[in-house]
């Protein structure tokens, strides 16, 4: 309620009479005082009583705008602003600052959606129909609705609206207009927020408030030029964590230590975001506690993701170290325009993790990066995840051994390896020079026999021939015969 007082300021001398009854001298009269024309009254001492009228009325504006396209499921390119365009089918999410009462906006939603928009601006083969209208608090839940579910007494507790939600379906789309907008879903939504009428605000303020507001028939929402469509994704086939299991390959221990791994498998087939460094494991999840100073991932199939611990300490003082039991697996949530965080403050929504030109991000360039399913049209993973299964290590074969001992024995085990291989190397060298000189030998046995051969073949051949000793030069004819 809003009243006014006169000052009362007993320091000031004003005219009238003074507590005798004594009429003040006209010279000592403070000119700030409050009394009637004949100067005979005391200062007024009156309070007005409760203020009328109003201090001029708002009409609602548009905030924010949400395309949500139904008709992308199974596509392969994900969602974006600008491969996903407006379509027949399309949801357009309207949101007001500052919203409406429940009143008023139950008397919006009965006006005739001619009147709502301006269809020059669309052209006429353009049809869209008003499917709902929300009051919606800062976490995107619908107001009127938790209203009529709690005692009257408890509504301020559950805070007030922040937004007035318009939910528009495409029904039809004009080729006039996807051409003039050469199918720009920026710019398609620029006609359409251009195309909201104020007449239908301001007729229902004036029958809520009992005011008379005046708007040009065909005067717009307002400047929208630096409202730019924001994406929702489906919240269907969003990826969630069903089961973590830590493993340890080498089962030197049974504490958390380097080489452990992590085996986390998804509900559904993923886009399988890039996981090979600590810095991308570290846009998608965080883990509590610390995993340490290095590790990364590999994805073992489109469902199954591989943490591999590769340095175990941590910064952190006394930082504490990670068990089944009180491991703590969180997704990151994610940017508009690679610059402002999706969170109650930037937008009013229920499924934040849907919101975005890149929910299922994985460019290089991108502050976080989303686990979506295969075909990037879900929303974002974004459930916790806390009951961990399996160990680090386990106690069978560990025997407690103090730490100087560990770190001689596992020496010993490296100076072992190294022994053993140069030993292998040895041999190794040994069994070829054997190998070679084995060749030799033999080549020169088989020359040998070869020669001797040879030499047998030669003095056969001489035996056979006839002797040619002690026959006289002269003979010319082969003896007679008897």
């Amino acid at each position: 309620e809003w009243r006014v007082s006169v000052t009362q300021d007993t320091s000031r001398v004003c005219t009238g009479f003074g507590p005798n009854h004594q009429r003040y001298d006209d010279s000592s009269i403070d000119t700030n005082c409050l009394f009637n024309v004949a100067l005979t009254s005391s200062h007024s001492d009156s309070i007005s009583p409760v203020a009328t009228g109003d201090w001029g009325v708002e009409l609602p504006s548009v905030s924010t705008a949400i395309i949500q396209n139904l008709n992308i499921r199974g596509g392969t390119e994900g969602i974006s602003s600008s491969t996903q365009p407006i379509s027949v089918g399309s949801l357009i999410k309207v949101q007001l600052r500052e919203p409406f009462s429940s009143k008023q906006l139950e008397l919006y939603c009965q006006i005739n959606i001619n009147e709502i928009l301006n269809i020059q601006r669309i052209y006429a083969g353009t049809r869209m129909e008003l499917i709902s209208c929300s009051n919606l608090l800062n976490d995107g839940t619908n107001a009127d609705q938790l209203y009529s579910e709690k005692p009257e007494s408890s509504i301020s507790s559950l805070g007030y609206p922040m937004v007035s939600e318009l939910v528009f379906e495409m029904i039809s789309l004009d080729p006039r207009f996807v051409e003039e907008t050469n199918g720009n879903s920026n710019l398609m939504l620029s006609s359409i927020l251009l195309a909201i009428r104020q007449a239908p605000f301001a007729s229902v303020v004036e029958a809520t408030l009992n005011v008379v507001i005046f708007v040009a028939p065909d005067a717009e929402v307002g400047q929208i030029g630096t409202i730019n469509p924001i994406m929702e994704h489906l919240d269907v086939d969003t990826p969630v964590v069903v089961n973590a299991i830590a493993q340890d390959p080498d089962n030197f221990d049974d504490v958390y230590s380097n080489f452990d791994v992590l085996r986390i498998t998804f509900s559904v087939e993923t886009n399988q975001p890039a996981v090979g460094s600590k810095e991308e494991l570290d846009k998608i999840f965080v883990f509590t506690p610390s995993l340490g100073v290095k590790y990364l991932g590999t994805w073992e199939t489109s469902r199954v993701l591989l943490v591999i611990i590769l340095d175990s300490s941590r910064p952190e003082v006394n930082g504490t170290v990670p068990t089944v039991d009180n491991l703590k697996l969180e997704f990151l949530p994610n940017y508009l325009n690679n610059e402002t965080l999706v969170n109650s403050s930037s937008i009013t929504s229920e499924r934040l993790h849907c919101i975005g030109d890149n929910v299922c991000s994985t460019s290089a360039t991108a502050i976080t990066l989303g686990v979506c399913d295969s075909t990037e049209t879900s929303c974002r993973a974004k459930t916790p995840f806390t009951s961990f299964t399996g160990n680090f290590g386990t106690a069978e074969g560990v025997i407690e051994t103090p730490v100087g001992v560990i770190a001689g024995v596992t020496v010993g085990i490296v100076v072992v390896i190294i022994i053993l291989a140069i030993i292998i190397i040895i041999l190794l060298l040994y069994y070829c020079y054997k190998r070679v000189q084995e060749k030799r030998d033999r080549d020169k046995a088989l020359a040998l026999v070869r020669s001797w051969k040879q030499k047998q073949k030669a003095l056969s051949e001489q035996q056979k021939k006839p002797s040619m000793m002690g026959i006289d030069e002269s003979w010319k004819s082969p003896p007679t015969m008897p």
